[in-house]
């Protein structure tokens, strides 16, 4: 309960943020399916996730760390040892450690994801996000082969083999390069590609649109104006409860207040 109210702090402070400088953004993934499911956090859950579309997502970022409190935003532009592809806004005053690899400056975070355009074909928005996939895949083969887990399997193997000499860090930096290239395009189709568990889904961009207001704990955040298209492409039934035994945190980190 403690990290959720300074996780909540988080997003009532990028909340202010983007009012304040017209930035759009939107509750996305389990954050969203608790907002409408549960007024609030997912009982077992304790993290939040929003999306910025990529021409935002500099701004965004650039706009936080130019504050002087105690909020900043992680990336890889600015952490030599942040692997994820999205950025995270962190509590400066808190420490948090992850097993086996822990960034420097981490805190209690929102994770942030940026919103990537796709091509409207869907022949080469196949194509695109098979690229995309494979470099994600190549990102994390190399990653846990640095942590002594060896690549298994062919397709692990493979993927080893055709990366092995750019390295992780090369890896990261030339896909955040392929998809900033895109930013400004106009596209109908949309999403957070860098973290997706299925790397081929199809959202329009009319199912974001223009946001509307959900309930989040006691305050109104951004949701996409489809909210309950977007659940459903997101988990199909989202209504519906998991198992007792799948509700349960994904997350096995500890945190402290810093001195």
């Amino acid at each position: 309960n403690e990290i959720k109210q300074k996780v909540f702090e988080v997003l009532c402070y990028i909340d202010d943020v983007c009012r304040k400088n017209n930035i759009v953004y939107y509750m996305d993934s389990g954050t969203l399916l608790g907002a409408v499911r549960h007024k609030g956090f997912i009982p077992w859950d304790d993290d939040v996730d929003i999306l910025v579309d990529r021409a935002d997502y500099k701004r965004f970022i650039d706009t936080i760390n130019a504050d002087k409190g105690h909020y900043k935003a992680l990336s890889m532009h600015n952490s030599k040892n942040y692997h994820y592809l999205f950025a995270k806004v962190v509590d400066a005053e808190t420490k948090l450690v992850e097993e086996p690899i822990s960034i420097d400056g981490m805190g209690v975070f929102v994770d942030v994801f940026p919103m990537d355009h796709l091509p409207s074909s869907k022949i080469f928005r196949r194509m695109f996000q098979v690229r995309i996939h494979l470099y994600r895949m190549a990102l994390t083969v190399l990653r846990r082969n640095i942590q002594g887990d060896k690549p298994k399997g062919i397709k692990q193997k493979m993927v080893y083999l055709l990366f092995k000499r750019k390295g992780w860090r090369k890896v990261q930096l030339k896909l955040d390069k392929i998809l900033t290239k895109r930013k400004d395009l106009k596209t109908r189709y949309k999403g957070n590609v860098v973290c997706s568990f299925n790397p081929y889904r199809d959202v329009k961009d009319e199912i974001y649109g223009k946001p509307v207001k959900l309930k989040f704990e006691n305050m109104e955040f951004n949701a996409p104006c489809k909210y309950k298209e977007y659940l459903t492409i997101l988990y199909g039934d989202y209504m519906k409860l998991p198992p007792e035994e799948k509700r349960v945190s994904n997350h096995d980190f500890k945190v402290y207040l810093r001195d």
